[in-house]
C-alpha cells in the first residue's frame, strides 16, 4: 500500500514549496494512469494544518487544510516547507513559537511516520531531536545559526538534498523540487521519478548548493560592520593586519579575536571571502576579463586565486562566469 504524504501548511510559508511538489506529484500520477492505466497505484497527499483551516502564504496565496495534524492516523510521509524568514531573529521566532510541531515531529517519527523538510523546515527537524547524529542539509544563508544550534547535527551545507531511509533535507527555496522527487523514487520507484524529471524539465546536472553560496553581511556588530566597510573598500590593495588594526583603532589581537567571534574565521579567511564574493559579483556583471577581476580583488597571482576560487564555488572562473553571467544569459 502507498503511503500517503501529509503537507504541513503553516501561516508566512513559501506558497512554491507547497504547489511545487504537488505538481511533481500530480505529474508522477499522470505518468502512472498513461503508463498503467487507471488500476496503477497512485500517490495521496493531503494540506494539513496545526489549528487554521485556511492558511495565508508570505505571498498572499491562500492553502485550504484537508484535515489538522493531530487528526492524521495513517502513517506516511510528513513534509514540512519552509516559511520566509528575513533574518536569524525571524527563525530563531519562528521555532519558539512552534516547539509543540517539533516535539509532535518527534513522537510520530517514533511511531512509524517519515519525515522530509525544506529549506527552513529542517530546523524543525533539527529541534525535534530526529536528526542527532545525522547528516542534514538547509538553507545556506542560515547554515551559521543551524551550526551553532544543533551541535549535534553534522551539517552539509554543500549538498542540496540529503536522503535518509525515513529523513529527506533539502537546501534552499527550489531544492523543494528535488525533495519531491525523492519522495516519487521511494514511494514509486526510480523509474517515474526519472520520468517525472524529463517531463518537467527538471536539469539532473548539480545536487550542491556550493556554486550559490553567499557571504551574508547581515552583522549586528557595530564593529564587524565598521571592518567589513574598510574592507570592501580596500580589497584591491595589499591589505596588512597592522594598517587594517590602526583603521579600526585596535590592536592586531584585538581584530583577530573580534572578527573570528563574529565570523569564525580569522581576518584572513574572512578577507579571502569578501574577495571571492567580490570577484563572484564581477563575473556575474561586468565584461572584465579574469586577469583585470583577479586583479581588482587584490591577487597578482592567476592561477592561485582560481585554485582558491574554484575551492569556495566548486567551478572555475570561466565556469562561473558561463553559468551566471547576466549578460550570457541575455544572449541566450
Amino acid at each position: 500500500m502507498i503511503p500517503p504524504i501529509y503537507i504541513i501548511a503553516q501561516n508566512n510559508v513559501s506558497a512554491s514549496s507547497i504547489a511545487g511538489p504537488i505538481d511533481v506529484f500530480h505529474t508522477a500520477n499522470l505518468l502512472i494512469k498513461n503508463i498503467i492505466g487507471e488500476s496503477g497505484e497512485q500517490l495521496i497527499w493531503k494540506i494539513v494544518s496545526l489549528r487554521e483551516t485556511e492558511i495565508a502564504s508570505a505571498t498572499g496565496i491562500t492553502f485550504k487544510s484537508e484535515s489538522l495534524l493531530n487528526q492524521i492516523t495513517e502513517p506516511g510521509w510528513i513534509y514540512i516547507p519552509g516559511v520566509v524568514v528575513e533574518n536569524d531573529d525571524e527563525v530563531l521566532t519562528y521555532l519558539n513559537c512552534n516547539q509543540d510541531l517539533a516535539n509532535k515531529l518527534s513522537d510520530l517519527y517514533n511511531s512509524g511516520f517519515s519525515l522530509a523538510a525544506n529549506c527552513t523546515g529542517v530546523f524543525l527537524l533539527a529541534d525535534s531531536g530526529v536528526l542527532d547524529g545525522k547528516s542534514a542539509t538547509t538553507t545556506w544563508w542560515l547554515k551559521d545559526l543551524f551550526h551553532k544550534r544543533y551541535p549535534r547535527v553534522e551539517l552539509d551545507i554543500d549538498s542540496l538534498i540529503i536522503n535518509h531511509r525515513r529523513i529527506i533535507c533539502t537546501g534552499t527555496a527550489m531544492a523543494h523540487l528535488e525533495m519531491a522527487l525523492s519522495l516519487v523514487d521511494k514511494i514509486l520507484g526510480g523509474k517515474y521519478a526519472h520520468l517525472c524529471r524529463k517531463y518537467l524539465l527538471i536539469e539532473n546536472s548539480h545536487k550542491t548548493q556550493t556554486p550559490y553560496l553567499r557571504l551574508t553581511n547581515n552583522q549586528k556588530s557595530t564593529f564587524m560592520q565598521s571592518a567589513n566597510q574598510y574592507l570592501l573598500s580596500h580589497l584591491h590593495e595589499d591589505l596588512r593586519m597592522h594598517d587594517i588594526a590602526s583603521a579600526l583603532a585596535v590592536s592586531i589581537r584585538t581584530l583577530n579575536r573580534r572578527i573570528k567571534e563574529s565570523t569564525g574565521d580569522t581576518p584572513l579567511q574572512h578577507i579571502q571571502k569578501l574577495r571571492i564574493e567580490r570577484s563572484k559579483y564581477l563575473l556575474e556583471t561586468s565584461s572584465l576579463s579574469t586577469g583585470e577581476i583577479i586583479e581588482r580583488v587584490g591577487y597578482y597571482d592567476n592561477s592561485s586565486f582560481g585554485v582558491i576560487f574554484k575551492r569556495y564555488t566548486g567551478l572555475t572562473l570561466g565556469q562561473y562566469r558561463q553559468k551566471f553571467c547576466a549578460q550570457a544569459n541575455l544572449k541566450k
